[in-house]
């Protein structure tokens, strides 16, 4: 029995795609894999990551309101040079 060059030609066009298709659907579950650890992972740390927003934006006001005791800090210790040397 001979075989159809054009058949066994189909044939190897076909067999190639579903080899192709078979490495797509791999790559697809590791995507789909790493995608629900990520969404795991995430759920886990936001808290986490929510307090540690939270203490940046405490420690940016408290870095404001040092600034303004060590200006006033400055100010009181200048009033009291002054007053030192003026006043007598």
């Amino acid at each position: 029995m001979a075989v159809d060059p054009e058949t066994h030609e189909n044939h190897t066009v076909i067999d190639n795609l579903h080899r192709r298709m078979d490495s797509q659907d791999a790559l697809l579950l590791d995507i789909r894999d790493t995608l629900v650890a990520h969404i795991a992972t995430e759920a886990s740390m936001k808290p986490s990551l929510d307090e540690l927003v939270s203490l940046w934006k405490g420690s940016k006001v408290i870095s404001v309101i040092i600034a303004g005791l060590a200006a006033a800090g400055a100010g009181l210790v200048g009033l009291f040079a002054w007053a030192k040397d003026h006043i007598k």
